[in-house]
C-alpha cells in the first residue's frame, strides 16, 4: 500500500490490525515500512509487589478484636 493510501485508511487500517494482529506495509519514496502490532501484556503482570505490611495482622488486631461492639442504632445514631 502508498502511503497516500495509508493516510486515508490509517484509522480503519489500526483498528484492524488491533484486531487481528497481523502487519501492514507501506511503501514511500522507493522505501518500505512495516507497521507491527506491539504485544500488550496484562496490567495485572506490570504490577509490582510491595510488602506494605511489615508485622503478622494478628498482631495488630490481637485480643481488641474481641472487644469490639457493633450496636446497629448506637453506631449509626445521627447518620441518614
Amino acid at each position: 500500500m502508498t502511503a497516500t493510501e495509508f493516510r486515508q485508511r490509517l484509522y480503519s487500517i489500526l483498528g484492524e490490525l488491533a484486531e487481528t494482529g497481523g502487519t501492514v506495509s507501506i511503501s514511500h519514496k522507493n522505501r518500505r515500512f512495516r507497521i507491527v502490532p506491539e504485544k500488550s501484556s496484562r496490567f495485572v503482570d506490570r504490577l509490582v509487589a510491595h510488602r506494605t505490611l511489615n508485622v503478622d495482622p494478628d498482631d495488630i488486631v490481637g485480643e481488641a478484636a474481641t472487644e469490639w461492639d457493633w450496636r446497629e442504632a448506637k453506631n449509626l445514631d445521627g447518620l441518614s
